[in-house]
């Protein structure tokens, strides 16, 4: 276990502070002492790579009604297939999870 020496040590007041030698971004460029405005791209709501599109409210609602009719033991239609469901003696639980990029 080290022990922390007191803070008017001579330990401690002839450590030398580090200081990088270049600053780690140039500087802003200022007029008549203002920070300038910012760039329009400069939100990332605003980028053009971050535009997405909307999920399709009629495909999420024929999604749930497929999966509680499976639930339920009814036949749905699935990649070109007709499914079978499993009644089961519970309550289903529907998660949604949408992930963005």
């Amino acid at each position: 276990m080290s022990v922390i020496p007191p803070i008017d040590s001579p330990e401690v007041t002839s450590r030398k502070r580090l200081v990088p030698s270049q600053p780690l971004a140039p500087p802003l460029p200022r007029r008549n002492g203002a920070v300038p405005p910012h760039s329009r791209f400069d939100s990332s709501k605003k980028r053009p790579d971050r535009i997405m599109s909307k999920l399709n409210g009629d495909l999420l609602a024929q999604a749930v009604e497929d999966i509680l009719a499976y639930s339920a033991g009814e036949t749905i239609h699935l990649n070109g297939d007709d499914v079978k469901g499993k009644k089961r003696n519970f309550n289903e639980t529907i998660e949604l999870q949408i992930a963005l990029k």
